[in-house]
């Protein structure tokens, strides 16, 4: 007789013990990640961005649809909260200027000011799409992209990193491409209240293009690019507990596999931990104990990822 408890049910614990382990090896197993299919046709200004930064990155963002919030990205939002605001208009596309009545305009007349905030545009002749923060105009055609930033504005000649400057330069590129003339383009600095003039040379606009294929290039094939190796950008990315650079780091030196650039050089057995981000790197834990803190505001910590 079926043994039951003191409400007249049937043992569940041993219909489970007989039905259990027969059940589970039909049962198919969860993929690991989601995936995408294929990649879109357009690749976004912000992942050509990702892809200089570190293609780990991108292709979690783009091809996994992996993401998650830190300080940086909430405090990033905030500074765009009203850049990401649709409003304001275009100015008209370039052409002879002429006056409401139809007669040639006073060429010593001041152009007519025009901005637009959060324009998407995109080119499949580029094959790019951006999202751009806010465009400045005049009735000539001529309008100057803006990308907004939180962090403060870096103290070098370029103005901004390459990063931040290819994504900009995509944004001048799709204006371009849409009949705009566009010579100029600019990045805000929310924490510095500040705005640089960022230049769009040919060698930059060399890099963007080679860039986004890289990242198509990236999506089509499918695998995820192994990590940074004890790298400082890892301190204020967001996905650094998906991505877990240091364990899959570890775990691939405990396979023999190579890793290049060699993680530990001079600096054997060295433990970094950021107190801010709350991470430890354990650069080569088969070495020794040393620990080394670094704190908010060490100049070494990257940049980069506190300008969303």
């Amino acid at each position: 007789m079926e043994p039951r408890d003191s409400s007249g049910r049937a043992d569940a614990t041993k219909q489970a013990d007989a039905s259990g382990p027969a059940k589970a090896k039909h049962l198919p197993l969860a993929p690991p990640v989601p995936l995408r299919a294929d990649p879109p046709d357009l690749v976004p200004a912000r992942m050509i961005n990702e892809a200089l930064y570190c293609e780990r990155l991108m292709y979690l963002e783009w091809s996994q649809g992996e993401f998650a919030d830190n300080y940086f990205t909430v405090d990033g939002r905030h500074a765009h909260r009203r850049a990401d605001q649709a409003g304001g208009a275009l100015p008209p596309l370039p052409t002879a200027p002429v006056q409401s009545d139809g007669s040639p305009a006073d060429p010593d007349e001041e152009p007519r000011p025009y901005k637009a905030r959060s324009v998407w545009l995109s080119s499949e002749t580029l094959g790019m799409t951006a999202k751009i923060d806010v465009v400045e105009g005049a009735d000539d055609g001529s309008v100057i992209p803006i990308e907004y930033k939180r962090g403060h504005a870096p103290d070098i000649p370029e103005g901004a990193h390459l990063p931040e400057r290819a994504q900009l330069c995509v944004q001048v590129l799709l204006l371009r491409e849409h009949g705009y003339s566009c010579g100029q383009a600019a990045m805000y600095f929310a924490a510095s209240r500040r705005r640089v003039a960022i230049t769009i040379n040919d060698a930059l606009i060399a890099t963007t293009r080679a860039t986004a294929l890289r990242a198509r290039q990236l999506a089509e094939r499918g695998v995820l690019p192994p990590p940074l190796v004890d790298s400082p950008k890892c301190d204020g990315c967001s996905l650094v507990g998906i991505c877990l650079p240091d364990e899959v780091n570890l775990l691939r030196l405990l396979e023999g596999q190579p890793i290049d650039p060699p993680p530990w050089g001079d600096r054997a057995g060295l433990l970094s931990m950021n107190r801010t981000a709350s991470r430890m790197t354990l650069a080569n834990p088969l070495a020794s104990s040393r620990v080394q803190t670094r704190t908010a505001g060490d100049p070494s910590a990257p940049e980069r990822e506190r300008l969303h």
